[in-house]
């Protein structure tokens, strides 16, 4: 009765363990990125189809670059050979309007899912065209989903 006992409590304790395991191994990866500063909508898009791009040439058809004065003035360097990017552009607006991301994970099904959150200010005089741009190693490559958080 005793061997019974110590049985059912090494299974009870095996059974357990395993649960805490999968439950980890259902958690998505949190994937490290930088934001990209000093570059801005050309006047000829409205908005983008795909988020991720791969390539210079597909990146400079939708931004220019915003260089300013100072040490902090250039636009952040981006190396398409070893990096792409996730872009959001927003319709234009007379709403002033700052794109901040939350989080970047890979799920299980290996999509990259960026979270990202819009805050509205005030209205202004004239239209702008609200963007956010992160750069991301090509090791975390996958198909894009934006999530707004609210």
């Amino acid at each position: 009765m005793k061997n019974v006992f110590i049985i059912v409590a090494i299974f009870g304790i095996l059974a357990t363990s395993c649960k805490s395991t999968s439950k980890i191994s259902d958690k998505n990866t949190d994937i490290e990125y930088v934001i990209a500063k000093n570059y801005y909508v050309k006047n000829s898009v409205e908005t983008i189809d795909n988020p991720k791009i791969e390539s210079k040439a597909r990146f400079n058809e939708i931004f220019g670059m915003a260089t300013l004065q100072g040490e902090d003035g250039k636009p952040t360097e981006i190396d398409f050979d070893k990096q792409f990017v996730i872009a959001i552009v927003i319709p234009p607006t007379n709403i002033s309007t700052t794109l901040t991301p939350i989080s970047l994970t890979k799920n299980n099904d290996d999509k990259l899912e960026l979270t990202y959150s819009i805050q509205k200010g005030e209205e202004q005089s004239h239209t702008i065209k609200s963007s956010l741009i992160i750069i991301v190693d090509k090791k975390f490559n996958g198909d894009v989903k934006l999530i707004e958080k609210e």
